[in-house]
Order: C-alpha cells, then sequence, then structure tokens
C-alpha cells in the first residue's frame, strides 16, 4: 500500500515494539487522517485496540518524544493536538 510505503520512509526503521501492537495489522489510512471529521471518527476505531495494547507505554512514550508538527498521526489512541495539550498541561505541573 502506498501509504505503508510513505510512513516507512518518514519513519525509516520501525522500532521492535511495533511488531507487538495490537494494531500491528490495521490499515495505516485509519492513522493518518486528512481532515478532523476523519480524525474523530478513526479515533473512535483506534481507541480501543490502544487501550488492550500490549505496547500501550511505549508507543504512548515514543509518540511524546517528538516536538510539535514532528509526528503526525494517531499514536497511542492520542492525535497531534492531544499531544501538544497534554505537554503543556506537563510543562506546568512540573515542580523546576
Amino acid at each position: 500500500m502506498w501509504l505503508d510505503a510513505m510512513v516507512n520512509q518518514v519513519l525509516g526503521d520501525r522500532p521492535d515494539w511495533q511488531n507487538e501492537a495490537a494494531c500491528h495489522d490495521t490499515p495505516t489510512v485509519l492513522f493518518f487522517p486528512t481532515n478532523p471529521r476523519d480524525s474523530k471518527k478513526n479515533l473512535a476505531i483506534i481507541a480501543p485496540i490502544c487501550e488492550a495494547c500490549p505496547v500501550y507505554s511505549a508507543c504512548f512514550a515514543y509518540a511524546m518524544s517528538f516536538g510539535e508538527k514532528q509526528l503526525t498521526g494517531i499514536w497511542a489512541g492520542t492525535t497531534e493536538r492531544r499531544r501538544q495539550e497534554l505537554k503543556r498541561q506537563w510543562q506546568y505541573a512540573l515542580p523546576f
């Protein structure tokens, strides 16, 4: 599929934990919606998969390790917007 090839080109070598992800065989197109309406619809499909995933923590840490606009798509049940919101919240919660 062309989208899989594009994702591989952008991400390069994938982390090993992705082979164990519950979403491993889910169509890649669901994780890269092209508009807000699709994003909401796709997230509703993906969220239950992420919640039951054995590598959720690794996926979430991976997604949060990227700066703003560096990692698109839905990762660990979060959209790019949600990840940025969480980072802003954490920034103000840190004592230092």
